[in-house]
Formats: structure tokens, C-alpha cells, sequence
């Protein structure tokens, strides 16, 4: 193996909740699954080809090619990808239903000329792609929400933080990565996320008061009201509801 390492751009993807849906339902999954990446990574200038891939059962592993950057990996990948589950799961079953946990980093990888790779940096992958944050983040999420993303801090440095198109890193938000011996800072993006609350927040304010409009009624059931007119004739009201009228005529 060539001991000389290679600066590469990593992803991993792992579905949610994958175990216990059966082979025919597994082997779908794994089908769309490897499609939809296909066809993000194509989308985002990266040969799909030239990537070297391992398969994680129910995820899939990537290393980009040599000299492929880091922000392909984010945008427009993250959009390509969302928009394709998206469209799956909408007519898809709950058997074949797949949601995404989705991971980015990018480190030195020793690569093989027979493809075989190693590294500290696909460790570190891993330990990303099973984080607490991301797994917790998604069950929080509704259904319709296909994944969520944890880059490394190092990514976020390098590239979402400087506001590169297609990346906000106001929608990152900063999380605690700590698995098994690994412990660091990853930063969590859920797209979609900031539209919705953006939504639901306008939704409330601008909801209409359900209570019903009314007056309070302040005069005292016991009220009496006399009215005398100039030719001795006067109103006696008792409550809010009986008016006596009398008249006085001349005697």
C-alpha cells in the first residue's frame, strides 16, 4: 500500500431505523439508496466513478477523488440528495421509507494503488456518522424532513464559514460529537429547518383571536331605572330585562 497520504473529501450516509424491515424491503433501500447518491454526486460535479465507495449495509461510504473540494459534498449535494429521497418518499411505503443521517469531512486518507484505503480521518467519519446529535435531531424531525447533516469543524472552517454559495452558516448550528474515544465538535444542519420555524412563528402571529368579542355586562341585576318625563309620566325598570311604563294622567 502506498504509505503516502492523500488529502480527500469524505461522506458517509446511514439510513434511519433500517433493521427489522426484511430483506425485499433492505434490498430496495439499498437500490434508491445507492441511485439517489449517484446521481447527487454527478449533479455536483464529482464523477461518481472515480470515487471510491464501501458499502455499510444499510449506508454507503464515499472518498472523493483527489484534488474534488470539500463544499461539493454540502452543496449541492445535501439539495440534490433531500430532493430525490423527497420524491421516493412520497410514494413509498413504510418498509422503504428512507431517512438519512449524513456526515462530511475531509482529511488525509492513504490510498492503495488497488483501491484499498485507511486513515485516521475515516475513523473520525464514523464516529461522526453515529453521533447522538444527529440521530437525536432526526427523530425530532417530521417525516417529510429526508436527512440531516453533521460536518466536522474543519469543514466548517474551511468552507461554510465563509458564506460560499448555497451555504448559510447561520443554519449550522454548533453540537457535541462524543463517541466511544472521540470527542470533538461537529456543527448540525437540518435543511429545511429555519423556513419552517420562520413559518410556524408567522402561522401564530397572525392567527386570529378564537375568543368571542364581547361586552361584559357590568349593571347590577337589581339596577332600577326611573325615568320621569314633564308630563308626569315615568319608566320603572327593574334588571335588564322588564320595563314598567306608567301614566300619571291629570286627576
Amino acid at each position: 500500500m502506498n504509505a503516502v497520504p492523500e488529502y480527500r473529501a469524505l461522506l458517509a450516509v446511514d439510513v434511519e431505523g433500517s433493521s427489522g424491515r426484511g430483506n425485499p424491503a433492505l434490498m430496495t433501500i439499498r437500490r434508491t439508496l445507492a441511485q439517489a447518491l449517484a446521481e447527487s454526486v454527478e449533479r455536483s460535479g464529482i464523477v461518481w466513478e472515480r470515487c471510491l465507495r464501501e458499502d455499510l449495509g444499510d449506508g454507503i461510504r464515499l472518498i472523493a477523488p483527489e484534488g474534488a473540494g470539500r463544499a461539493a459534498f454540502i452543496h449541492p449535494l445535501i439539495v440534490e440528495l433531500g430532493a430525490r429521497l423527497r420524491a421516493h418518499n412520497r410514494y413509498a411505503g413504510s418498509l422503504t421509507r428512507i431517512r438519512l443521517r449524513v456526515a462530511v469531512h475531509a482529511g488525509d486518507v492513504i490510498v492503495g494503488p488497488d483501491g484499498a484505503h485507511a486513515g485516521a480521518s475515516l475513523a473520525v467519519l464514523a464516529r461522526m456518522l453515529d453521533a447522538r446529535a444527529s440521530r437525536e435531531a432526526l427523530k425530532r424531525e417530521p417525516e417529510s424532513t429526508p436527512l440531516v447533516l453533521l460536518i466536522s469543524d474543519h469543514v466548517y472552517e474551511e468552507t461554510v464559514r465563509h458564506g460560499y454559495p448555497g451555504m448559510d452558516p447561520g443554519e449550522f448550528e454548533s453540537v457535541e460529537i462524543a463517541e466511544k474515544e472521540y470527542t470533538a465538535r461537529g456543527w448540525l444542519h437540518v435543511p429545511g429547518r429555519r423556513a419552517r420555524q420562520a413559518a410556524d412563528s408567522a402561522g401564530t402571529a397572525a392567527a386570529p383571536d378564537s375568543r368571542p368579542n364581547t361586552v361584559p355586562n357590568t349593571a347590577p341585576d337589581t339596577a332600577v331605572m326611573i325615568v320621569e318625563a314633564h308630563d308626569r309620566a315615568h319608566a320603572h325598570g327593574v334588571g335588564s330585562g322588564t320595563m314598567n311604563v306608567h301614566y300619571h294622567g291629570d286627576e
